[in-house]
C-alpha cells in the first residue's frame, strides 16, 4: 500500500501468495497475489510454478498447462536442472488431461537434459507403451550424451542404452555396441566391462 520499489513489491506479493495459499486456503486471494507479481515480472519462475500448482489444485488442469508452458518458455537453456523440473511438471499435467503423447514428448525433453536415473527417466519409461516409445528414450540419452557429461555419467548412460536396446528392443548387436562406446568413454568402466561379458556369454 506504500507502494515501495517493484522488486520489494514483487517479493511481498510472492510472500503474500504462499500466506493465503499454504496457510489460510483462500485460492482466490493468492491468485490475485500472483496475478499482481506478474504484472510486474511477466517471467517470475515462482509466481507461474506457484499458479500453475494453484490450478491444478483447482482442476482448472487446461491453465495449470498453460502456466507450465509459460514456465518453460521463462527457463533459460543454461538452467538444465530447472527446465527438467519444469517439463516433468508440465508432463505430468498433460497426462492428467489425457494427453499422453504430450507427457512422453516432455518427459523425453527432460531425459535429454538429465539423462537415465533421473525423476524424468523413471517417469518417461512409466509411460512407454510399444518399441517407437522406447526408441524415443534411446534418442533423449544419446542427445543427453552429446553434452559431454562427466566419465561416471557416461557409464550410466551407455549402461542404460545398452539394457533398453537388448531387452526392450531385442537387438543385442547395438547393445554390444554402445556397451564398447562406453568402455571407451568412461576409460574402461568394470560395470560396463562386467555387463559386456554377460551379455557376450
Amino acid at each position: 500500500q506504500l507502494a515501495p520499489d517493484r522488486a520489494a513489491l514483487r517479493d511481498a506479493h510472492m510472500q503474500l501468495a504462499g500466506l493465503w495459499s499454504e496457510h489460510l486456503g483462500d485460492s482466490p486471494r493468492a491468485l490475485v497475489s500472483l496475478q499482481a507479481v506478474l504484472s510486474l515480472e511477466k517471467n517470475h519462475r515462482g509466481a507461474l510454478a506457484r499458479l500453475s500448482e494453484l490450478y491444478e489444485r483447482e482442476g482448472r488442469v487446461d491453465d495449470a498447462v498453460d502456466a507450465a508452458q509459460s514456465l518453460l518458455t521463462a527457463t533459460a537453456e543454461g538452467h538444465p536442472r530447472e527446465r527438467a523440473s519444469a517439463l516433468v511438471r508440465l508432463a505430468r499435467l498433460e497426462r492428467a488431461r489425457g494427453n499422453d503423447g504430450g507427457a512422453a514428448r516432455a518427459l523425453r525433453d527432460a531425459v535429454a537434459l538429465e539423462g537415465p536415473g533421473s525423476e524424468s527417466a523413471l517417469e518417461c519409461k512409466a509411460l512407454m507403451q510399444n518399441k517407437a516409445d522406447w526408441q524415443g528414450y534411446v534418442g533423449a540419452i544419446e542427445e543427453f550424451l552429446r553434452n559431454a557429461p562427466d566419465k561416471k555419467t557416461a557409464a550410466a548412460s551407455y549402461l542404460e542404452l545398452a539394457r533398453v536396446m537388448q531387452d526392450q528392443l531385442g537387438d543385442a548387436e547395438r547393445a554390444l555396441r554402445f556397451l564398447e562406446k562406453g568402455i571407451e568413454a568412461s576409460g574402461g568402466d568394470l560395470t560396463l566391462r562386467r555387463e559386456r561379458a554377460l551379455r557376450l556369454r
